[in-house]
Order: structure tokens, then C-alpha cells, then sequence
């Protein structure tokens, strides 16, 4: 390998953990995120890291699992839901900005995942 890649078990433990600290993160300064409409938008943009770390998450399980098949349609809307839900807990602008902010971060996913294999995996 040309340096450090976890595997997928790996990759799954850390997202797990990042998912608590960030749910940890945002019920602690739940009151703070929805004090300013700015903080709120930034609740919104931390809140969509639970997207990106349950997606990461979600697609190391099906590896280890399954052995290797991709994440799919379903799986990105329950990513979603689960993180706008989570927005909602500290704020309804909240599961706007994290909706959008989720919109954001699956495109650059699927560019990365073009650019590191090729094509994006179908699912």
C-alpha cells in the first residue's frame, strides 16, 4: 500500500465514534446553534457531518458484510432522514441548512469516488 488505509472495519469504528461526538456536540450546544440565525446555519453544516459520517459508515458495514457492494439510494435517504431528524432536535432551520449542506457533500463524494475509481459505483 502506498501508506496508511484502514479497512473497512476500521473505517466503520471511526465513523461510529465521530457520529457520537458529533450528536454529543450538538445536543450540548444545542441552545447556542439556535441563538443567531449564522449559528444556526452552522448547526445545520455540523449536523450534515452526521450524513457524511453515517454514509462512510453505512458503506464500510455493507463492505464488511456484504463484501463490497456500494451504498445505495435507500441507504443515502435513511442517512439523511437520520441527520435531519437529529437538526430538528436543536433547531427546524437547522434540517434545512443540514438537507443542503448533505446535497453538498454527496456531490463531492460521488466526484471523489469518480476520480479515485473511475466511475461512481451504480447502485
Amino acid at each position: 500500500r502506498d501508506g496508511f488505509q484502514p479497512g473497512a472495519t476500521v473505517t466503520c469504528g471511526l465513523c461510529l465514534v465521530m457520529w457520537g461526538l458529533t450528536v454529543s456536540v450538538l445536543q450540548l450546544y444545542k441552545d447556542l446553534f439556535a441563538s443567531t440565525s449564522a449559528l444556526t446555519i452552522v448547526g445545520g453544516a455540523v449536523a450534515s457531518m452526521l450524513f457524511f459520517f453515517s454514509l462512510v459508515g453505512m458503506s464500510s458495514l455493507n463492505e464488511v458484510v456484504m463484501g463490497g457492494r456500494g451504498t445505495g439510494w435507500i441507504q443515502v435517504i435513511f442517512c439523511a432522514a437520520v441527520s435531519c431528524a437529529i437538526a430538528t432536535s436543536v433547531h427546524r432551520v437547522c434540517a434545512t441548512t443540514c438537507l443542503l449542506f448533505s446535497g453538498a457533500i454527496l456531490y463531492y463524494v460521488c466526484a471523489c469516488s469518480q476520480h479515485l475509481y473511475g466511475s461512481v459505483k451504480h447502485f
